[in-house]
C-alpha cells in the first residue's frame, strides 16, 4: 500500500473509524461499529459521502 497520497483528513478518518470500533468493543453498542465501519471504509478507499458520489451535493453558484 503506497502511503504517499495520505492527506491530513484520510488519516483522520481512518483514526475516527478505529476510535468508533473500539468503543463498540468496550460498549458493545450496534451503532458504533456500523459508524465506525463506514467511516473506515471511506478512509482506506479514499471516498467522501455517498451522496457526493452520486452527484447529489453540487453546490450552485
Amino acid at each position: 500500500m503506497d502511503f504517499k497520497n495520505w492527506d491530513f483528513v484520510r488519516v483522520l478518518k481512518v483514526i475516527i473509524g478505529l476510535a468508533f470500533i473500539g468503543s463498540y468493543l468496550d460498549n458493545q453498542e450496534w451503532g458504533m461499529i456500523v459508524i465506525g465501519l463506514v467511516i473506515l471504509y471511506q478512509g482506506i478507499a479514499n471516498i467522501g459521502c455517498f451522496a457526493c458520489n452520486t452527484g447529489q451535493c453540487s453546490i450552485e453558484k
